[in-house]
This record gives C-alpha cells, structure tokens and sequence, in this order.
C-alpha cells in the first residue's frame, strides 16, 4: 500500500485505520501500521457456530472485502480478507459501477 497522495486516499485510509485500529499497536508509525495490516495477525480461525458477515468497500483506487464472525457481543473479527487495486479504466468508471464491482468481488 502506497503513502496516501491526496486527501481522497488519506480519507479512505483513514477510514481503514478507524475499522481495524483497535486492534494494532503504534498507530502514529505508517509504515508499522501497514505491515501489521497486511500480515495475518488481525485474522482469527473461522468458528461455526457464529454469524458470518460479508463486507467489501469500493473507493477510487481500491477494493477491499472482509469475512467476518460475528459474536453474541456485538464484536467482530475478521476471518478472511482481500484487496486489490483497479486498473485505470476501473477507477475513471462512476460510483455506481465501482460498487457492483464490490459486490462481484465479495462473490
């Protein structure tokens, strides 16, 4: 994941950073954050006997997906998750369209 350019990308980062936050250490330090984002230390075992929630977001750059239990405390966490960056010719398409690729991209 590169540094955020513009106040889009800071936006959207931020928002990734207020979701998974409470669970990673040294926050003020990018380049930590990032490693501990993609490393598998935020995933837990899938457990079957709890709800399981499917979440993706799409932004101008990118789209992320999560697999999720849900518990009967009301938290979340995170089974299974990716992410990718759209081409050129994604990112110039309307919110519209780069939602429905957020919902194929969940599939």
């Amino acid at each position: 994941m590169p540094v955020p350019a513009n106040v889009s990308q800071l936006g959207s980062f931020a928002g990734m950073i207020n979701h998974d936050g409470q669970f990673i250490r040294h926050l003020c330090n990018f380049d930590k954050v990032i490693s501990t984002i993609n490393s598998d230390l935020l995933l837990n075992h899938y457990d079957c006997h709890q709800e399981i929630i499917a979440a993706a977001n799409a932004s101008s750059n990118g789209l992320r997906a999560v697999i999720s239990n849900s518990y009967v405390d009301g938290s979340e966490k995170a089974i299974s998750d990716a992410s990718c960056t759209l081409t050129s010719r994604e990112a110039l398409q309307p919110n519209r369209d780069r939602y429905s690729l957020r919902r194929n991209f969940i599939r």
